[in-house]
């Protein structure tokens, strides 16, 4: 079974490097994909993102809010 796990994620950088650090343990990479939206944070959560090269990511220098950003993630999940 294929699976897209789709993050949303605004000022939460520690808590972000934790999520992934786990999903990486734990999922197959190779069938499995990893969407994170990064919407506007102030805390150089992209730059934490990038250090994660199998985790697809899209970041907004404007917060669009949780609701459109998990859309622009849904329609970018291939699974």
């Amino acid at each position: 079974m294929r699976v897209s796990i789709l993050i949303v994620t605004k000022k939460r950088k520690a808590e972000l490097a934790q999520t992934l650090r786990i999903l990486e343990r734990y999922i197959d990479k190779s069938i499995h994909e990893v969407l994170v939206f990064d919407d506007a944070s102030t805390d150089n959560t992209s730059d934490l993102i990038a250090v994660f090269d199998w985790v697809i990511w899209e970041r907004s220098n404007k917060g669009l809010g949780a609701s459109l950003a998990r859309n622009k993630l849904y329609k970018n999940a291939k699974n």
